[in-house]
């Protein structure tokens, strides 16, 4: 009984481990009157359906100019590039029978040079991340579609679609047209 839990238990982890993952991509659509930005839904050759801050939009193809499409990122987390801990392990080695000691003979900082690190180390992480945060917002375009006509051809239709969660939960053919 065990074996057969242990094993339906195995299979439920490697059934859920190659499951599908969905993508999200964000559209930039700019239409004759103005921009959407949102996560794209679903593209037809006809209209294209965004889930922007106001809700799912269905927005026809002959009001659309341009399409960006863009992968989601997530936030930039702050990151420390200066670690310093005068008490770490590392800084010390253990005497037989004894007190863990400093390796080499090295001397404890004192109070004056553990507070002038810490300073230098918190103001050049600072830096560094204030460095890098405008370089994690670029987010270049995978995808760019010009919209001339009021239909779009099928190709770039097609194209187009495999961005979609639609698309992306249901991928054949038929999902393009649903």
């Amino acid at each position: 009984m065990k074996r057969m839990l242990l094993l339906l238990v195995l299979l439920f982890t490697v059934a859920v481990s190659y499951a599908q993952s969905i993508t999200y991509y964000q559209a930039v659509v700019k239409k004759k009157n103005g921009k959407v930005s949102g996560l794209l839904h679903k593209s037809t050759a006809d209209f294209l359906v965004i889930n922007s801050k106001d809700g799912l939009m269905k927005i026809d193809m002959d009001q659309i100019t341009s399409i960006k499409i863009k992968v989601m990122k997530k936030g930039y987390k702050p990151e420390r590039f200066i670690i310093y801990d005068p008490m770490d392990e590392s800084n010390f080695e253990q005497v037989k029978n004894g007190p863990p000691v400093r390796k080499n003979g090295e001397k404890d900082p004192s109070l004056e040079e553990q507070a002038a690190i810490h300073v230098f180390s918190s103001v050049f992480n600072v830096l560094a991340n204030l460095v890098l945060a405008p370089i994690h917002a670029i987010n270049p375009s995978l995808a760019k579609y010009n919209v001339m006509y009021k239909k779009m051809d099928e190709q770039t239709a097609r194209e187009l679609s495999y961005y979609s969660t639609i698309y992306q939960l249901k991928p054949d053919l038929n999902a393009l047209h649903q």
